[in-house]
Formats: C-alpha cells, sequence, structure tokens
C-alpha cells in the first residue's frame, strides 16, 4: 500500500511472465482516504489478483485472457485516435490543406482505386510482423530506406507527426544516416515487440478480407 497525497493507493508488481498476458508491470488502483476502507479495498484487490494468477497457470485461460485484453485495448486505442484524426482533419480542412487520406491518395496513387492490391500488401505485412520480434532482414532494411527517401522528399506540410520504430540497431543507424527534419519524426519504441500469437493473426487478416468488400460498398 502506498500513501500519496493523504491518499491510499495499491500497487503490486505484475509476474515477469504474465506481464505480456496481462499487458502492464504493475497493478494499480486508488484506496481512499480512509485507511480502513484502504486496508479492505486492498485485501479484495489482493485476493482477485491471486485468484488471476492462478488462473493464468492454465495455457488455454492465459491465451483467452490475453487475447481479450488486447482486443479491449485496440477497441480503446482505434477510438481515440479516430477521433483524434477527425479532429486533425478538420483543421486541416480549415487551414485549406487535404485530409490525411486525401494526402495518403495523393502521394501514393498506384493504391487508389486498388484495394486487392492493398490487402495483398497488407497480408504481406501481417507475414513479416509474425516474425516481428526478430531483427529485421536485409531486405526489411531497404524497404524501410526507401520509405524514408519518400518521406525526406515530401513537403514539410505532408510529412508524418510521428514515426514509431522498434529499437533495433540496424533501424537507429539507419535513422542517423537521415536528415534532421526526418530524424525528428522517429520515435524508438522502449523495447523490441512481443512475438505474434495465432489469435492476432485471426484478427488482423479478418479485417484485411473486408477491405475489399468496403471499398466497393462504399465506392
Amino acid at each position: 500500500m502506498l500513501l500519496k497525497h493523504d491518499r491510499y493507493f495499491y500497487q503490486r508488481k505484475v509476474p515477469l511472465d504474465l506481464q505480456p498476458v496481462v499487458g502492464f508491470k504493475k497493478w494499480r488502483a486508488p484506496l481512499g482516504k480512509d485507511l480502513d476502507e484502504a486496508y479492505d479495498k486492498l485485501r479484495d484487490l489482493k485476493q482477485q489478483h491471486d485468484a488471476l494468477i492462478n488462473e493464468l497457470v492454465d495455457a488455454e485461460t492465459r491465451q483467452d485472457f490475453k487475447t481479450k485484453n488486447r482486443r479491449q485495448r485496440e477497441e480503446a486505442q482505434y477510438h481515440a485516435e479516430a477521433q483524434s484524426d477527425r479532429a486533425y482533419d478538420e483543421w486541416r480542412r480549415s487551414q485549406g490543406l487535404k485530409t490525411v487520406d486525401e494526402e495518403f491518395k495523393n502521394t501514393f496513387p498506384e493504391y487508389a482505386g486498388s484495394p486487392w492490391r492493398l490487402a495483398r500488401e497488407l497480408v504481406a505485412g501481417i507475414e513479416a510482423d509474425r516474425s516481428r520480434h526478430l531483427p529485421p532482414s536485409a531486405n526489411e532494411v531497404e524497404d524501410m530506406r526507401r520509405v524514408f527517401d519518400k518521406i525526406s522528399s515530401l513537403p514539410r506540410s505532408q510529412k508524418p507527426d510521428r514515426i514509431k520504430l522498434p529499437p533495433y540497431v540496424v533501424f537507429k543507424e539507419l535513422a542517423a544516416e537521415l536528415p534532421e527534419d526526418v530524424q525528428s519524426l522517429i520515435r524508438f519504441e522502449e523495447r523490441s515487440p512481443d512475438p505474434m500469437d495465432n489469435d492476432e493473426c485471426f484478427d488482423r487478416l479478418t479485417v484485411v478480407d473486408l477491405l475489399p468488400l468496403e471499398s466497393a460498398i462504399l465506392g
């Protein structure tokens, strides 16, 4: 139990082997100001987490829990990003600029009106992500170099706001060769990504399957 600013907080480290399953390193929860009530809440939380740790010993239960957690996080992230994207597009329109989607179609016209091609490339990307926990191959490094060359040639108004990359040495060396304005866009993640499990692969392939259909319906 922690005491901070006259309030009690529950904090407990998630077992190391369960952190990829739970999705974070520590359980945290406010317990209130009253000490007796705080102890009651702490006891309940401890019992809940003890029970969860025991349940996650079973491999199938662990995978189901991991998948459910990931889907909830992705749904929350999707809604947050969608709201942010709408606000950003409205601001761009107010400045007389194209939306991000319009800029993408203008910059990469080969994908415009070609949902099947985009779907094929997304599937190829998913297959590559199946080994995302491994250092990139020479071909993947060259692909990233071509992406950076494309971004470097764009006007500042068309460059992405941020580029997140896994912390592989080859990517850091590649980034060091870039112009400063492109380097400033790059953020390296704290650790290498976890391997993609079968449930996540299925979820992502399901989204790709719907792309051509969605394009046909929306025109």
